[in-house]
């Protein structure tokens, strides 16, 4: 089985970090081959919209995003870990999905229809779309995140769970575990972290 760990951290000994590690060294007690990335050592630009993307299926800016999207397609598992900032993913992770859109969007340009059901019947062939590019279908990952928020189902944390699960589902992914990482900067509850790391080494030791 090949393992990918993608990590949006720039503290690279921090608890996103701790938890893969973690998860990792379990992978590799069961003889899996891992793979570790930090997006913070890669070129990623954010999506332009340009939309070229849904002609030829390949993105336009030329950078570190083809080689990561090669290592997550021949990867049978991928396990993201990232801290919430402002309320939602860090700016590389957010960058990194959104450069995604080509393996689902369909393409759609309305300016060369003329008439309504055209229009129309063009518009819904673009949600259709939506179903049958799914490059990533049944694979599976795992998630691991960070937060400051006390509470493991606060707001921040429902927010951006929101956003990645939508975009998993379009992309195919099967989503296997969450860790969450609550109470990271008062730390009322010491104990937290010894127990995640615990959980992290049994979820990847029993990854078939």
């Amino acid at each position: 089985m090949k393992i990918l760990s993608v990590v949006a951290s720039g503290r690279r000994e921090g608890n996103v970090k701790k938890i893969c590690n973690s998860m990792i060294k379990g992978a590799f007690d069961s003889k899996h081959e891992v793979e570790e990335i930090n997006l913070f050592d890669y070129n990623i630009n954010p999506c332009k919209g340009c939309y070229t993307c849904t002609k030829t299926r390949k993105c336009t800016i030329k950078d570190d995003f083809d080689k990561l999207l090669d290592l997550e397609k021949k990867s049978d598992y991928i396990i993201y870990g990232f801290p919430i900032y402002c309320h939602g993913i860090p700016g590389n992770l957010k960058s990194f999905i959104d450069r995604h859109a080509h393996a689902v969007i369909p393409f759609y340009d309305n300016r060369q229809k003329k008439s309504y059901w055209e229009k129309v019947r063009s518009a819904m062939s673009y949600l259709k779309g939506f179903h049958t590019n799914r490059p990533f279908i049944n694979k599976k990952i795992i998630i691991v995140m960070a937060c400051t928020n006390p509470n493991s189902n606060g707001k921040d944390i429902k927010n951006t769970k929101y956003v990645l699960n939508n975009f998993f589902k379009e992309m195919g992914f099967i989503n296997e575990e969450t860790i969450v990482c609550s109470d990271t900067l008062f730390r009322f509850k010491a104990d937290k972290i010894g127990k995640l790391l615990v959980r992290a080494y049994e979820i990847g030791k029993k990854i078939k």
